[in-house]
């Protein structure tokens, strides 16, 4: 058995033959893992390096912008694989096996791999296809599995897809057992059930009859689902918060903490976190709400030949801003709230939070990814549903809707474009399968999305997908922007209607000319008053945050802002 994936790759493995054969030249060394399981000699020397060189670059995913090199040092790695070592899931389960098939690129996959390795445990790859992907989570024999909401969210909507076509008395028993679970976690009821009927393990049998506990990292799964998963599959939750500039999980849920809302406490003991106000969200309230700010030993040294952004992604007293929006609870946990570049101020002065609303809508069975979007010109957010025709067909079929479509069964998969897709037929359908969701919360009307673009394409990590399966929404926001000129014309049309203009171009354009005047002359006034009205001592007060108000004029004005900065 070669255990040298260049095996595989006769190509791969000559070109790698001749880069050994220069880089001997410089005496430098480069090895093939054949070379080392050969070489009988065991007794290899351990260099001691300095903690704070820099081991590995790790990009970012840029899925909120460019990808950025992430210099990590062999201290910010240690701290990573020390904290997991002495981690309550270590101490629980077993982590023999470990299905890998998340990109080593990404630190997430890269730090529980090396946690594996380091407890001398076996990494399996995955076949790099997504068809078997399903036989690759059976035969890994792990008890931990790993991953994203994404994969998760899609083994949710599999194993409800195979419910939903079930008996009504199966569907019943399902039910029953799930709702009992939820009530009495560990009731004589549910288990005598479960003995009788097998519930969890008949259907834990189809994805992987070890496994235990689910470990999300790389985003936020929905609470909803979390909870549904395990409830059905009978097993343990962990949620894990890290970006790559911390060289992965900073934050970690107990094993036994069954609030699947919230992200757990610092998993190293030197890890100091606060908040600072955002927008809306106060520092001073009982429960601190703001942009969490971390230091940490896993906290990179900075982007790699980029000075500026350094500097920006940290406090004047050596904190580094991570960007996302948190609530610190009184146990010390923390409790994600939203990205700070995805809170979005709208026309009336509201705030909604973008990922809430994009985890909130992708719920709905058929919809793979959901990526809202609204500015300050805007009533109300719209937003770009990309659908998987196959599960959307399926629910038109059970609502008795396919007639009303005019596609026949037959042809369905073929004719379903994104050209006749957006008839209202789709986009009504789709819509009130939107607020069946929507009503189960308590959020307000503005985080109703009226205006949806549906999307039958394939979004992969050719178009709009970093390799974890984050969407880049300004990729999306670019290809779409069709889309998104056209409502915010719809809401330009709206308040000029309100204000009276007339229908006449000549009279539209004096209008105009009018308007262009009085607010040339209004803005000289306000800068002039703002200059002689500015106290100097108003001018210092807030300089500690002068950060965060630039992030925060970014965020205001959306996209079209963007384009004019750049």
């Amino acid at each position: 058995m070669h255990l040298s994936p260049l095996e595989y790759d006769k190509e791969k493995l000559e070109k790698f033959k001749s880069l050994k054969e220069r880089f001997h030249k410089y005496l430098e060394k480069i090895l093939l893992l054949d070379d080392i399981l050969n070489n009988e000699n065991t007794n290899f020397k351990i260099k001691n390096e300095d903690p704070n060189f820099v081991t590995s670059i790790v990009y970012t995913s840029g899925s909120s912008g460019k990808p950025k090199g992430a210099m990590l040092s062999n201290k910010n790695l240690y701290n990573q694989l020390y904290s997991l070592y002495n981690h309550s899931v270590r101490k629980t389960y077993s982590l023999q096996y470990h299905l890998s098939y998340l990109p080593i690129s990404h630190v997430f996959e890269r730090t529980i791999a090396y946690s594996i390795i380091f407890l001398g445990g076996t990494v399996h790859i995955w076949s790099k296809n997504l068809n078997y992907f399903s036989k690759d989570i059976f035969n890994s024999m792990s008890v931990m599995m790993t991953g994203v909401p994404k994969v998760f969210s899609r083994i949710y909507t599999n194993i409800m897809t195979e419910i939903n076509d079930l008996s009504p008395f199966k569907r019943f028993i399902i039910k029953t057992v799930m709702s009992l679970r939820k009530t009495k976690k560990k009731g004589w009821l549910v288990n005598f059930l479960e003995n009788i009927f097998h519930v969890s393990s008949k259907i834990k049998e189809k994805v992987n009859p070890n496994l235990q506990i689910i470990l999300n990292g790389g985003g936020k799964l929905s609470p909803d689902i979390a909870n549904e998963l395990c409830t059905l599959l009978n097993i343990k939750y962990c949620q894990g918060y890290g970006l790559t500039e911390t060289g992965g999980a900073i934050f970690g849920k107990h094993v036994q903490d069954s609030n699947f809302e919230c992200i757990g406490g610092p998993l190293s003991p030197n890890t100091k976190y606060k908040v600072r106000t955002w927008e809306t969200y106060k520092a001073t309230d009982t429960l601190p709400k703001g942009e969490l700010l971390v230091k940490s030993d896993s906290i990179f040294k900075g982007y790699f030949l980029e000075k500026e952004y350094t500097k920006k992604a940290f406090t004047r007293d050596g904190y580094f801003i991570t960007g996302d929006v948190v609530q610190i609870n009184k146990n010390g946990s923390i409790t994600f709230l939203d990205r700070s570049k995805g809170l979005v101020k709208l026309s009336q002065g509201e705030y909604i939070e973008t990922d809430l609303l994009n985890n909130l809508y992708s719920e709905v069975l058929f919809v793979n990814f959901c990526v809202a979007y609204g500015d300050d010109s805007m009533d109300g957010p719209l937003g770009i549903i990309s659908v998987d025709k196959y599960l959307l067909f399926i629910s038109l079929k059970e609502d008795n809707m396919l007639e009303k479509t005019g596609v026949n069964e037959k042809n369905y998969l073929h004719k379903l474009t994104d050209d006749n897709i957006n008839n209202n037929i789709y986009v009504d359908y789709v819509k009130e399968k939107m607020m069946e969701v929507y009503k189960e919360t308590n959020l307000n009307r503005y985080n109703i999305i009226n205006n949806i673009y549906l999307t039958s394409k394939i979004w992969d990590t050719n178009n709009y997908l970093t390799p974890t399966f984050k969407v880049k929404r300004f990729h999306v926001f670019k290809d779409y922007d069709f889309f998104i000129n056209e409502v915010k014309e719809i809401y330009n049309n709206k308040i000029k209607g309100c204000t009276g203009i007339s229908v006449t171009s000549e009279k539209r354009d004096d209008e105009k000319n009018n308007e262009r005047k009085k607010e040339e002359k209004d803005s000289k006034k306000l800068t002039k008053d703002s200059i002689s009205n500015k106290n100097q001592k108003d001018l210092g007060k807030d300089e500690k945050d002068v950060e965060n108000k630039k992030v925060k004029l970014g965020v205001t004005y959306g996209t079209r802002q963007e384009e004019m900065n750049k």
